[in-house]
């Protein structure tokens, strides 16, 4: 057995371990689990073949991942000390940028002494608050709801003490990514806006009740989720104007500079910080000589951020989300092509077998998720992210375009913005259109029965139809 081989095993198991934790099953039934997967792998190789033996290896990461929850769990306990559930004057320091809806803002505070540990504030829309803006609050403190939620505060009494207490870098790229969003509103019509500042860096303050409304409807709220798009096309953009001037080894720092920079700027949500530590890979492959292995690196990454907050595996549905997606593109997409027979084709007006594959092996993993935390998903999402994900990418690279060189050349700005228009306002057509053309599937919180029925079957399905140099 490779030693490759031996690490992504290793990662799936320590992974399998912490979600077993996270689900509350017994170290029995984790042992019990573990001696099924041992079994299930021997039937991998044949009979007589020793390297079997060799899987017992994992069984020691899967019970340090079911420790290792529990572990965080009490180090993060013992160090929160706050009053529960009683009127009290605490302090504190915003550590997040302020999400506002329309009739609330929402942020998180970093207690000071005597309190230690976090809390969620929900209060009035004004006073507006800002990352690293010091309160005073006087107010009651209820529990978190759930283990990977804060503790919340509700309408508390805040007086505002001082400015700029934050970590200086980002609220100097928060402060930026305001400014670069507002280019947006000076060149564009406010709903082409507000979908371009959500497509480039995931802000949806400026979306309307009635329009988040109809992404969700028909299924295209991901859109605005950011993700590996971002990334790529920061990559591609950053290699396209350095990679002509400078070394191979000056771009590489560049890039990934400015990836940790993005990241710091639009807030580190999981599906982006998952972006960002591939791309970094695929780039660090590239600069050492290596060969980049995509499964490898998906449980590599996946591994590096349940070390850093086990409870993400579990609780967080933007990381859960984020991954199912990406391996439904990569292993479900091309088995999708075989059975449609799409291998050796043209691949079709605006790329429409691509975006179809694509979309249907992201859609098709991540369905149960979608069913099981938000009641339902409609069938006619297939088409509406096939019509649109072929101009995302371009949308997306004359957003940043937009951004940057309107705050320089208006006159150049204005002619962006009347191409970038004419997609975006295409774009909001097709959500607004299959906000009400749906097919919807409703359902009940499912069953982990299902789950692993669901997933056995797409798991079937691409061995079957996957290429063999593939599999």
């Amino acid at each position: 057995m490779a030693a490759a081989d031996i690490v992504f095993g290793g990662a799936i198991a320590f992974l399998i371990g912490v979600g077993a934790a996270s689900l509350n099953w017994s170290i029995y039934a984790t042992i019990l689990g573990g001696f099924l997967l041992f079994c299930l792998g021997i039937l991998f190789f044949r009979r007589g073949n020793q390297q079997y033996r060799k899987l017992l290896v994992f069984l020691l990461p899967l019970f340090l991942g079911f420790f290792y929850y529990y572990l965080y769990l009490n180090i993060e306990k013992t160090g929160e000390h706050i009053s529960f559930n009683r009127n009290t004057s605490f302090s504190g320091v915003v550590i997040n940028e302020p999400q506002s809806t329309e009739k609330v803002q929402k942020f998180v505070i970093k207690l000071l002494p005597p309190l230690h540990g976090k809390t969620e504030i929900t209060t009035a829309l004004f006073p507006e608050f800002n990352y690293g803006d010091l309160l005073e609050a006087n107010g009651v403190i209820e529990p978190a709801r759930t283990v990977a939620a804060e503790p919340t505060s509700f309408f508390p009494k805040i007086k505002l003490l001082d400015h700029h207490q934050g970590f200086w870098v980002k609220e100097k790229l928060l402060a930026f990514k305001n400014i670069l969003t507002a280019q947006f509103g000076k060149f564009l019509p406010p709903d082409s806006a507000a979908l371009m500042s959500g497509l480039t860096f995931g802000v949806r303050a400026d979306f309307t009740k009635d329009f988040k409304n109809q992404m969700a409807l028909s299924g295209t709220t991901h859109l605005v989720a950011l993700s590996g798009y971002n990334i790529v096309i920061l990559v591609w953009a950053i290699a396209a104007v350095f990679g002509y001037f400078l070394s191979r080894r000056l771009t590489f720092y560049l890039t990934t500079f400015t990836i940790f920079l993005f990241v710091l700027m639009v807030g580190a949500e999981a599906s982006v910080v998952r972006a960002a530590i591939m791309g970094f890979l695929l780039l660090l492959a590239g600069q050492v000589g290596r060969l980049y292995s995509f499964r490898n690196a998906v449980a590599l990454v996946a591994t590096i951020m349940v070390l850093f907050d086990p409870k993400i595996l579990v609780f967080n549905v933007g990381f859960q989300l984020s991954f199912m997606s990406l391996l439904g593109i990569a292993y479900l997409s091309p088995a999708l092509k075989k059975l449609f027979h799409f291998q050796n084709v043209d691949a079709g007006f605006l790329n429409w077998r691509e975006n179809l594959t694509t979309t249907l092996g992201a859609q098709l993993a991540v369905a149960p998720f979608l069913l099981q935390y938000f009641g339902q998903f409609s069938l006619t999402s297939f088409v509406a992210n096939i019509l649109i994900l072929a101009f995302v990418p371009f949308t997306m690279f004359l957003g940043f375009v937009l951004a940057g060189l309107g705050l320089i050349f208006s006159q150049l700005g204005f002619l962006i913005a009347w191409i970038a228009n004419l997609l975006l306002a295409y774009e909001i057509g097709v959500i607004k259109l299959f906000s009400k053309l749906r097919l919807p599937v409703e359902s009940s919180p499912l069953s982990w029965i299902f789950f692993i029925a669901f997933y056995a079957f797409l798991i079937g399905a691409i061995l079957h139809f996957l290429p063999k140099k593939n599999k």
